[in-house]
């Protein structure tokens, strides 16, 4: 019976002493040090050192393949910009050329004088706009001394003020104390319980720390006018009120339910339409999920005549559309050509495609860069006129 395992081993020098002959007398020593793992002898079967060498072979092969592919995407690149180039190239040069026969015209015909921004020299005025619609608060202004301050006689009082207005804005914190005040009935009807009291004020979150007034500027200001909220804390700061992040975090949180009918009213509302627009790009979300298995998702955008609908999803397939635009039977998508839509579209045979001119330009492009000659370029300055 045949052993099927053998040696793989390095012969330690201190094993196999080394005398140096007169040739290699002059011998350069070596560079680098023997490493410990050097000495060590290592024993495995036949059949692992074939597994081993055919995975070496495979990762060989694969790191190949993917080196031919990294080069065959630089040199598209390259041949992209360079066609860029080009194009702008010859952009440039038909715009000198159209300056050159435009400028007899342009001595012809001189500029315009351009209008002054502002108030023009000669025009009335329209005044001070009056800000009729903004609540108006009176500050009466009295003299202290109604006395001449020369004789000391008293001065008197006539018909009429001179007024004046000013705007100002008003941005104050403050606590509002809510006291209900504690009724006991005092008959024997029983029709009311032992204690009454007057029902508490609306609040968007119920027993909440924050009242409407701040959770209003918090949607506004982040939703609106896209400002961090650590710099909405920060102004907050400055007027006197402290709010952790954490506590303006989770009342934000807790007014998602209240925003659901509308949501659901958008929804139906692009199911509607007979025209979309669908795009999706990749969207990182960090935050911990059940069954979250990374953090690479995908924001999906659907846009209608007037509606505008996000979808945050894992998935980049052909399931999102389909549950986006569930009971659509006919239609136009406005795509580029990923193809997931292709797919959706094979689902469902009403709705077409309209290819985005954007993307089908860069085939033309890359085929008038290789053939110069060929009618691509004017079907590009075709597709740019669109």
């Amino acid at each position: 019976m045949l052993n099927t395992s053998f040696f793989i081993s390095i012969v330690s020098s201190m094993d196999t002493p080394f005398t140096p002959t007169s040739a290699d007398s002059n011998a350069q020593p070596a560079a680098a040090e023997i490493a410990p793992f050097d000495l060590e002898h290592v024993t495995i079967t036949r059949r692992e050192h074939i597994e081993l060498r055919t995975q070496a072979r495979q990762y060989q092969s694969l790191h190949a393949r993917a080196v031919e592919r990294m080069q065959v995407m630089q040199a598209d690149h390259l041949r992209i910009v360079q066609g860029l180039k080009a194009e702008q190239a010859a952009l440039n040069t038909e715009l000198e050329q159209t300056k050159t026969i435009t400028s007899p015209f342009q001595v012809m015909s001189p500029n315009p004088v351009r209008r002054k921004r502002g108030q023009q020299p000669g025009q009335p005025g329209h005044g001070r706009v009056l800000e009729t619609h903004l609540p108006s608060r009176i500050e009466s202004l009295r003299l202290d001394d109604c006395v001449c301050p020369s004789c000391g006689k008293d001065v008197s009082e006539i018909q009429g003020t001179q007024d004046a207005q000013v705007l100002e804005i008003e941005v104050k914190a403050y606590r509002r104390v809510i006291r209900r005040h504690r009724y006991r009935p005092t008959c024997d009807c029983r029709a009311l319980p032992g204690i009454v009291m007057a029902p508490p004020p609306a609040q968007l979150t119920p027993r909440g720390k924050l009242g409407n007034s701040l959770l209003v500027q918090a949607l506004l200001s982040k939703y609106r006018h896209g400002q961090p909220t650590y710099r909405l804390l920060s102004q907050w700061r400055d007027q006197g009120l402290r709010v952790a992040q954490g506590t303006l975090t989770e009342s934000l949180l807790r007014l998602v339910p209240l925003f659901k009918p509308l949501y659901e009213a958008g929804l139906d509302r692009l199911r509607q339409a007979r025209q979309w627009h669908v795009d999706e790009t990749r969207w990182e979300v960090f935050e911990p999920q059940e069954d979250k298995l990374g953090h690479r998702w995908y924001l999906w955008v659907f846009k209608a005549k007037d509606v505008l609908h996000f979808v945050m999803d894992p998935s980049r397939a052909s399931s999102v559309p389909t549950a986006v635009l569930e009971g659509v039977t006919d239609g136009v998508l406005s795509v580029d050509r990923y193809a997931a839509y292709r797919k959706y579209v094979r689902g469902t045979p009403g709705v077409k495609l309209a290819l985005c001119w954007a993307h089908q330009r860069r085939d033309f492009l890359q085929l008038a860069n290789q053939h110069p000659e060929h009618a691509c370029c004017a079907v590009c300055k075709s597709i740019g006129l669109i």
